[in-house]
């Protein structure tokens, strides 16, 4: 059913890609906004692209390019108003360009002739669809007859046969404010998955924005008539896990392979810059259907990649000897046939992961990382945050993003008071310059910001009730999902693990100390496929803990996160640029 559902999903994106790129004639330029490239680059190359008659490719920028020999314009952005402005310029520019090379101009004779021009159309594409704004910003520019706004409907990205994103960038719109829009844009994708796998015969979850989310997504499926689903066998099962209920795990920091290659090096859409030998930066596309070694690698513990990559290295430089081995003609196609594009891959892949691997051990091995990594554990363990290591690492002017972390990190444990916070704020101004005044401004808006007034023992209740802290981890062969955090088990995924097998006890508990109602749809059971669908945004170190609930407890589970986030991207997403 996994890759049933994957190639389905993969297939409709890329005949909504197919759509887009076949608008207009003759000569084809395509304009993609970067934050873009990835969802694009995942679901087709350049041949794919050029196959569609697209002859030039670039980014959007404040720089126009001069497309004037084109004949066909289209542009690939997301509804936002920002970019939508910065296209308008563009059309603008082209439009006044093309006016004047319309104007008559002298030939070497003296005599006025008309200079050749070709005649453009602009296509607007909006991911995953436009909005009443788009159109009412190109109206106001008067570009809504020249501009053919459409959607493109690429709900859900594949990035493995078992983990679906959105690529929302969605946490600061739903944590902290429930935006409709966003909730609206999530139950579009959800109904599109159902058109692929078949409807969710049971729903739990637990929450503000969980129960929002499903009055919507009920609403919505109530108005949709979809077409037949791919796969309607079995029974599908949905868990809908609320950020606002667990704002402490995507602050925390991840220990597994993938979770701190993304923290160092930022997976965009499944895809990470690696060395390009000597020249650029290249993407390479984390796959573990593609790539041995990555799914080897992909939910381990930091702390046991380095033997398993000198495993790899031995096992391959063993197959690699068998073709010395080969003695016959028929023994060497056979070994050419069978195992040499393999080797050839794993070949490919092992330096690259060597390297992701060297550039996060060195990393993990700085000094101020570790104090920040045992302050967080700390902080978690016994509620008591290191004042003074904070403001020395605003001293030092340590990684912002870091410090911003382990600040919100106090305020949502409920151990900073309000004097403690205004000094912070003041030194966090002074030290990283007067614009964060906003950042600041934004992190309180989500609730991550928030001075305590009177003790609380929530967390430590929640704690003790979910286990939330595990002593003496097993992380070559894991055991409980405490190890995707080296001690802390992620709420989020303890949360899941009850809905997959509940007890009365806990259900209590959760009752007792998590806000929000419940949210119940249904008879789960315990037969089925299970979707966990993450609102506000999931860490890879959570996809691996729900991945070991999965094995573990028997279930078939597969994961959809609106987007993928940790906490420099959190943090990032609060802050102003200043280019």
């Amino acid at each position: 059913m996994k890759l049933t559902a994957f190639y389905a999903l993969v297939r409709d994106a890329r005949d909504q890609l197919s759509h887009c790129l076949e608008s207009g004639t003759g000569r084809k330029a395509l304009v993609i906004d970067k934050s873009l490239s990835g969802i694009i680059s995942r679901l087709a190359d350049s041949a794919f692209i050029k196959e569609h008659g697209v002859e030039r490719l670039s980014y959007l920028s404040p720089q126009v390019p001069d497309l004037s020999d084109c004949h066909s314009v289209i542009y690939i952005a997301r509804s936002d108003p920002n970019v939508v402005k910065l296209i308008a310029q563009h059309v603008h520019g082209a439009l006044a360009s093309a006016r004047d090379a319309s104007g008559p101009t002298s030939s070497s004779s003296g005599v006025h002739s008309p200079p050749v021009a070709v005649s453009q159309r602009f296509f607007l594409f909006c991911l995953p669809r436009s909005t009443l704004l788009v159109k009412k910003i190109l109206e106001d520019d008067s570009l809504l007859a020249e501009i053919d706004v459409q959607d493109l409907e690429i709900d859900l990205l594949p990035l493995e046969h078992d983990l679906f994103s959105m690529e929302y960038p969605s946490f600061h719109a739903l944590a902290p404010m429930r935006d409709s829009h966003a909730l609206y844009q999530l139950s579009s994708s959800l109904l599109a998955l159902e058109s692929a796998i078949g409807p969710f015969t049971a729903v739990r979850g637990r929450g503000p924005l969980a129960d929002s989310f499903m009055t919507m997504f009920t609403k919505m499926r109530a108005a949709h008539s979809h077409p037949s689903p791919v796969d309607l066998t079995g029974t599908n099962r949905l868990i809908l896990v609320d950020r606002t209920l667990d704002m402490i795990t995507p602050l925390m920091t991840q220990f597994t392979y993938t979770g701190l290659v993304d923290t160092f090096k930022d997976i965009v859409a499944g895809f990470v810059e690696v060395d390009g030998g000597g020249q650029r930066p290249r993407k390479f596309k984390l796959s573990m259907d593609d790539d041995n070694i990555y799914c080897e690698l992909a939910d381990l513990n930091f702390g046991v990649v380095g033997p398993t990559l000198q495993r790899l290295a031995k096992e391959l430089k063993a197959e690699s000897g068998k073709r010395k081995e080969a003695n016959t003609l028929t023994d060497i196609n056979k070994f050419v046939s069978d195992k040499l594009p393999e080797l050839q891959k794993l070949q490919e892949a092992l330096p690259i992961h060597i390297g992701l691997a060297e550039s996060v051990a060195k990393a993990i091995m700085d000094e101020d990382f570790n104090l920040v990594l045992q302050a967080q554990q700390v902080l978690l363990a016994s509620t008591e945050l290191d004042a003074d290591l904070i403001d020395e690492l605003m001293c030092r002017n340590y990684e912002p993003e870091a410090v911003l972390a382990l600040i919100c990190l106090g305020c949502l444990i409920g151990c900073v008071k309000e004097k403690q916070l205004d000094l912070w704020k003041r030194e966090f101004v002074q030290s990283y310059g007067f614009h964060h005044l906003v950042t600041w401004h934004r992190l309180e808006q989500a609730g991550l910001l928030t001075a305590t007034k009177t003790p609380t023992r929530q967390w430590a209740n929640l704690r003790k009730a979910l286990d939330l802290i595990v002593e003496d981890v097993r992380v070559e062969q894991p055991d409980d999902i405490a190890y995707t955090f080296t001690g802390y088990a992620p709420l989020s995924a303890r949360l899941v693990q009850h809905w997959l097998r509940p007890t009365a006890r806990t259900r209590d508990d959760i009752s007792r100390l998590l806000p929000g109602p419940p949210v119940e749809v249904g008879d789960f059971g315990t037969a089925g496929r299970v979707f966990v669908l993450f609102l506000g945004g999931a860490t890879y170190a959570e996809v691996s803990a729900v991945r070991l609930l999965g094995r573990t407890m028997g279930a078939d589970v597969t994961v959809v996160a609106t987007e993928m986030v940790n906490y420099r991207r959190i943090m990032a997403g609060a802050m102003v640029s200043l280019t």
